[in-house]
């Protein structure tokens, strides 16, 4: 149904090209169902004569269910539309990639294809492409070994080819998404080396355009200078300076006067704020001046630089074309054509002048769903098919974020500037949002009016792409803003850290000096989701009370955040899930599959080796032992190589053999058939229990529907990338979803958390060998010693790309929440409002574009009140204590149910059903392996954990209550007068504290652990000398663990013993097992280990 003004303009739009900018959520969709069914009923057009072209299968699928949908409500109209239902069929409604497939086999003739060509997977292209380049470095090396081995000096550090190949890769990826490859290269690849003059411009625009910047900042601090003649002066002298600088002069001009720059010395003033914005421009002036004065840009040097490296660019370009000849040679021998392919052959049959004009006249139109991913081969193809009037091209440059699928956002961009000024072509914007709540999308608007701009990402968001707030919601009882900003304050570095407070797992009271801060931030997240649960929402037309279910966090990407973010929230008792898929591929039966398909691609990967050699070679953990000794460099070499007995080597050999054939089959048979006959020749399946055998099942189908079926690396890419797995998910339909911003295009939720948004996105980007571009050509990184000049200039854009990627990226984050939206990020809380574009620029996280977005006056309430709530419906709040109160959702760590072992059990290890470790029980308490060290083989059963074993009764029952009061005390206080039961006597009670509180001073503690409890996988052998390498689930708790100078394990016990000496006899096998728990559990070394007896007031050194 059309709901506004505009989506009607974009329906009714006729004999034109049109392009429409689709802002989130406008129904764009909707809009293009319409505006098909529309030409049918008026134009008698039938879904035979259209061409609509989505980027994925499950995009196509949607599309021609919601036109049948579509047909069947307008048909009680229009009963001819029924008509079209039995065409539906066989439309052309699918990917592009489909698209041209059916094409190239219709007139596979023209171009002498084999009819019979196969579209190879993403598997066999690697593998031949590997085959080609291996073969191509060989020809290279015999036809011109001097080349070679110049080319081996530069990049061959680690005595190896390999970063020269990566180069070749990242060309080859760059040049199949061109329009025409072969121009690229023969033209412009090496322009800027050609013509130095153009290169030396381009380095005056980036030195002028730094130089703007400091003038700018500079412009800034002289008017907050105002009345203060000495830096009033000071900042004129630096501006006078800055002016030699200026698009006027060349950049050897420029360069000379700005590496001359000199500053006169300030007068120290450290409480002014003026000087130190002062201090810190100058900082930032004398740091670029130095690193310009390292790379020697005088003409002379940089000339010579230049033709050195542009020999090294001709070398480098000379093994791309026998790479490129190799693998276009290996392919036609399989008879097999990769996706590129089906491209530029599609381009290539355009050329026939009588094919083009078959299809202009096939398609009367052709509709184009997301275009702001296409890439410049397919915007050429698809331009040549249309008749200059029928293309409809719908997307949202703003949610442009696949760069590194070659998705290049200018295309969008400049075809939308093109039809605004031809006569037969328009351009619209569709900015009616139907999804969010008005006071989100106001926020949106005010943080994209100043952040998204022609300089900053190719967009004037403020002039073109502003939201108009069109749904409708109902009023309900909640009281909790739409948007809120939650800000972390955490120390600058260096600065001085604050006496530590205690930590336990029920009474948490954490320090953004001590904790780390994914923790910090899931704790603010829990408090507001504590807050939420409950609250009114308006839903799908309906008022609800806020569940798990509805609450959704995202991320920029995974890593160890998402591990520790996650364990947080756990605690609580927030119950978190990622999407199905993402559950499914984190359990460990399901790790073992994806790491035999990780192997097919690269046996050399030793993780996926030894777990497919466990899981499915029947190796038992002593065997892999076994083969780990043996000499080599890497363990797929060990494997390989192995000769040392005769019963491993056999096995490895049916290993092998097996897994060869896996390897032929997923080329032949797809993954699908590969994996279930895989099942059948090990037994996989033969001893899994129910449930587990639906979950292979379930993965397995995974690939009958996903679109990878004969693509691994295509799958694992995506398992990797768009996925968040994390241990603590449920299975749970009523929890909150964790995911990331790529995986949740196109999607909307009731509520939204983005975290981690004081995260440096400029860090950790990809690092490139070589910079592409399609009108400025290549870059190499590597040139010896010399300063990679062309690279230089070539990176600055490529970083400013990135940049842009990021803007868009915070846009999809942003517009994902419906009812409620929380940002949640660190900071120091020096706040720097956004003034103009080089401000923007200069921003390098998600909550300082969003916090710069705001007034002046805002930015100052919220320092000085720390929280601010505008009359918009915007509650930003600077947390620095964090002790909330979350009675409501908080548990304790881990409870003794069996589920909970079950589920810790399929965590830390799937043991593969034939394992001889049967005989074994599964789960043992600290305190049964201290009293079965003889015979802790055999077949134990599960027993609760007592804290003084050697107690009985009573006595037991008074142990735990020593323990109980030692959980209470705060030992960084002065101790306020406990409450003791008549069982515990005082006494011992204090003598105990200051005991541990003067271990703690010489320690130097700065964070602390009460009864922490933890359940691990240990090999028999670290419990006992001479067991097997097999594991056993063991369980128990610390009493104190203590992080600091030194870290250390302190354990209560009330003991009757008096010998010192048989008490650690009694307890050193319990505490060698805490030792090492706390040492894998935080990944640190454990310096020291304690035993204090309350009956002998005895501190206890334990030496292990």
């Amino acid at each position: 149904m059309i709901k506004d003004k505009a989506q009607e303009e974009v329906v009714n739009s006729t004999n034109k090209n049109l392009i429409v900018s689709a802002s989130a959520g406008s129904g764009k969709t909707t809009v293009m169902i319409r505006k098909i069914i529309k030409h049918m009923i008026e134009d008698g057009v039938g879904v035979r004569d259209i061409l609509v072209l989505t980027y994925t299968k499950a995009a196509a699928e949607e599309m021609k269910q919601r036109l049948l949908s579509a047909i069947y409500e307008n048909a009680q109209n229009n009963p001819s539309l029924l008509n079209q239902i039995d065409d539906l069929s066989i439309a052309n409604i699918s990917t592009i990639h489909s698209f041209f497939q059916k094409v190239l086999k219709k007139y596979f003739y023209i171009l002498k294809l084999d009819p019979s060509f196969s579209l190879c997977d993403e598997l066999e292209s690697e593998n031949l492409k590997a085959k080609a380049l291996e073969q191509a470095m060989q020809n290279f090396f015999e036809e011109s070994p001097d080349e070679y081995k110049e080319l081996l000096e530069i990049y061959g550090n680690d005595r190896t080819d390999r970063k020269l190949q990566k180069t070749i890769k990242s060309i080859n990826e760059f040049c199949a998404s061109l329009a025409s490859p072969g121009k690229w290269l023969n033209e412009t690849a090496l322009k800027l080396y050609d013509n130095k003059e153009y290169l030396y411009s381009l380095m005056n625009e980036d030195l002028c355009f730094k130089v703007q910047g400091f003038k700018m900042e500079a412009d800034k601090i002289m008017f907050r200078a105002k009345g203060q003649e000495v830096y009033v002066k000071y900042l004129n002298e630096v501006l006078s300076s800055l002016a030699l600088v200026n698009n006027k002069l060349d950049f050897f001009e420029n360069y000379s006067n700005f590496t001359q720059i000199s500053f006169k010395n300030l007068k120290k003033d450290e409480e002014n704020l003026v000087y130190l914005q002062i201090f810190d421009l100058r900082k930032k002036i004398n740091e670029y001046k130095l690193n310009l004065n390292k790379a020697d840009l005088t003409k002379e040097h940089t000339e010579k630089v230049i033709e050195f490296t542009k020999n090294i660019a001709v070398s480098v370009l000379k093994v791309y074309a026998e790479y490129s000849k190799t693998y276009e040679e290996l392919k036609k021998e399989r008879n097999c054509l990769d996706f590129n392919d089906l491209e530029r052959l599609m381009l290539k049959l355009l050329e026939h002048e009588d094919i083009k004009e078959s299809l202009k006249q096939e398609f009367k139109q052709i509709y184009i769903d997301e275009y702001q991913d296409a890439n410049l081969l397919q915007e050429s193809i698809l331009c040549q098919i249309s008749n200059g009037l029928n293309r409809f091209m719908v997307g949202d440059v703003k949610q442009s974020i696949y760069a590194f699928r070659q998705a290049n956002p200018d295309i969008f961009l400049n075809i939308q500037k093109q039809y605004e000024s031809e006569e037969n072509s328009e351009s619209k914007h569709l900015n009616s949002n139907f999804r969010s709540r008005k006071e989100i999308l106001n926020f949106v608007n005010l943080v994209f009016d100043k952040i998204m701009t022609p300089i900053t990402c190719g967009i004037d968001y403020k002039n073109t792409s502003r939201f108009q707030p069109k749904a409708e919601y109902k009023e309900t009882s909640s009281n909790i803003p739409a948007v809120n900003i939650k800000i972390i304050k955490r120390e600058e570095k260096n600065a001085e850290i604050n006496p530590p407070k205690i930590y336990s797992v029920q009474k948490h009271e954490p320090r953004a000096d001590v904790e780390e801060l994914p923790e910090l931030e899931a704790r603010v997240v829990a408090k507001e989701i504590s807050e939420l649960l409950g609250k009114e929402i308006y839903v799908n037309g309906e008022i609800k009370k806020v569940d798990f279910k509805d609450i959704t966090i995202l991320m920029a990407s995974r890593g160890s955040y998402i591990d520790k973010f996650s364990a947080m929230l756990s605690r609580f008792g927030i119950p978190l899930q990622a999407n199905s898929r993402a559950q499914l591929y984190s359990d460990n039966i399901i790790k073992a599959l994806i790491n035999i398909l990780a192997l097919a691609t690269n046996f050399q990967d030793d993780i996926s080796l030894a777990s497919s050699l466990k899981n499915f070679g029947n190796f038992s953990l002593n065997e892999l032992y076994i083969i780990a000794k043996e000499d080599g460099e890497n363990f797929y070499e060990k494997v390989q190589k192995f000769s040392g007995n005769e019963e491993i080597s056999k096995k490895i050999e049916n290993f092998l053999q097996i897994f060869n054939n896996f390897k032929e089959n997923i080329i032949n048979l797809g993954i699908f058939t590969s994996l279930n006959l895989l099942y059948d020749q090990t037994g996989f399946l033969k001893n899994l229990g129910s449930e587990n055998k639906l979950k292979v099942k379930k993965f397995t189908n995974e690939f009958l529907k996903n679109g990878y079926n004969y693509d691994v690396l295509g799958f694992l890419n995506f398992a990797e990338k768009d996925l968040v797995l994390a241990p603590s998910f449920t299975s749970e339909e009523n929890a909150v979803t964790v995911t990331t911003i790529h995986a949740s295009k196109g999607l909307e939720y009731p509520v939204v958390f983005l975290v981690n948004c004081g995260a440096d996105f400029t860090k950790g980007k990809k690092e490139y060998e070589v910079v592409l571009n399609e009108k400025l050509g290549l870059g190499l990184k590597d040139t010896l010693d010399e300063p990679p000049i062309v690279y230089n200039t070539l990176i600055e854009r490529e970083k400013r790309d990135e940049f842009a990627e990021k803007l868009r990226l915070f846009y999809v984050a942003l517009t994902r929440a419906k009812n409620h939206l929380y940002i949640v990020g660190s900071s120091t809380c020096n706040f720097k409002r956004i003034e103009n574009d080089y401000d923007v620029l200069k921003k390098k996280c998600f909550l300082d574009l969003t916090l710069g977005s705001l007034s002046e006056e805002e930015l100052n309430d919220l320092i000085s009140k720390n929280s601010i709530l505008t009359k918009e419906g915007l509650n930003a709040e600077i947390i620095s204590d964090f002790n909330f109160n979350l009675s409501e959702i908080e548990k304790t760590s881990l409870k003794s149910d069996e589920n909970l072992k079950q589920i810790f059990l399929n965590y830390f290890n799937f043991n593969y059903p034939y394992s001889k470790e049967i005989n074994l029980a599964l789960k043992n308490s600290v305190s049964r392996i201290v009293h079965d060290e003889e015979g802790y083989s055999q077949n134990l059963q599960p027993k609760n954990f007592q804290l003084s074993e050697h107690l009985t009764g009573d006595a037991s029952k008074i142990g735990t209550e020593y323990h109980s009061v030692m959980q209470k005390v705060d030992f960084f206080k002065n101790q306020e007068k406990l409450e003791l039961s008549t069982n515990v006597e005082e006494e011992k009670i204090n003598a105990a504290i200051n005991a541990v509180k003067k271990l703690l001073n010489e320690t130097k503690c700065v964070k602390l652990f009460k009864e922490q409890e933890f359940m691990m996988y240990v090999p028999q052998e670290e419990i006992n000398a001479g067991g097997s390498p097999d594991k056993i689930l063991i369980q128990g708790v610390i009493d104190l663990l203590s992080l600091g100078e030194k870290n250390i394990i302190i354990d209560y016990k009330l003991s009757s013993v008096k010998s010192a000496e048989k008490l650690i006899s009694l307890y050193k096998t319990q505490l060698k097992l805490y030792k090492l728990a706390a040492e894998k559990a935080f990944n640190i070394k454990i310096d020291d280990v304690y035993l204090y007896n309350f009956n002998t007031k005895e501190m206890l050194k334990i030496i292990l």
